[in-house]
């Protein structure tokens, strides 16, 4: 980060008519959402040279610094305290380690091991899923994560459970078209009981959901130094399941 560059691009001339262009970003000024908004600006840039037509890209009206300028207001003070204590308060206690049943001992040092199961939920049964979610005033994304939460419960028998979700961090409509860093982690603690029904969990789900969303400002990192977690090297701190 002090030598840099964050940034650096080549073009390498493979043949008569035939180029590759690279460029390497280093994450600190970049997220996955960026580079849909980077690749998608260079192809209408160059195909507008190209056809020798204006460049139809609208000037943005804040830039990253204005929005860095925004976040730091929101972490200092009342914003801060306010933010700060919402999460505070969801992880107070004693918090739950997800205790998967396994066939091998946790190594003592994670190793990141590991392979890939994909699958796919039928057609109907996402429908119905999606249907179930609308009706209880929720979204896709808390039915499917109700269902597992009550995966991982059938498999621990705990009621007590905290997974990880990614957010773009681009709740307001002028950080659409922005490159930069705005990813940041929510951490979604589910307290429930066994005997809850689906719409029970649902409800108790979207509340958890929303409060993330509207605290979602406050980092990830700033949340795991104000808790002081004790260190355990097999594992990730606050959760194992993302």
């Amino acid at each position: 980060l002090e030598q840099g560059p964050l940034l650096k691009a080549s073009l390498y001339k493979i043949d008569e008519n035939k180029y590759v262009f690279t460029f390497v970003m280093h994450h600190i000024i970049s997220d996955g959402w960026s580079m849909g908004v980077l690749i998608r600006d260079l192809l209408t840039i160059y195909n507008a040279k190209v056809n020798n037509e204006p460049i139809p890209l609208e000037p943005l009206r804040i830039q990253y610094k204005d929005y860095a300028a925004w976040q730091q207001d929101q972490l200092e003070g009342v914003e801060l305290e306010k933010h700060k204590s919402y999460w505070l308060n969801q992880f107070e206690g004693e918090l739950p380690v997800l205790d998967l049943p396994s066939d091998h001992i946790r190594p003592a040092v994670k190793t990141y091991n590991g392979s890939l199961v994909s699958g796919v939920i039928n057609k109907d049964l996402s429908k119905e899923l999606n249907k179930l979610t609308q009706e209880a005033g929720g979204t896709l994304f808390m039915g499917l994560l109700g269902l597992t939460n009550t995966l991982f419960h059938r498999y621990t028998g705990q009621d007590d459970i905290i997974l990880g979700s990614p957010t773009a961090g681009r709740d307001h409509v002028d950080l659409e078209d922005q490159i930069g860093f705005y990813v940041n982690t929510l951490a979604l603690r589910t307290r429930f009981e066994g005997k809850n029904n689906f719409k029970e969990l649902l409800e108790n789900i979207k509340e958890v959901t929303l409060g993330a969303y509207d605290h979602q400002v406050y980092p990830f990192d700033e949340l795991l130094d104000e808790l002081d977690l004790s260190r355990d090297l097999s594992r990730n701190p606050l959760f194992d399941v993302m």
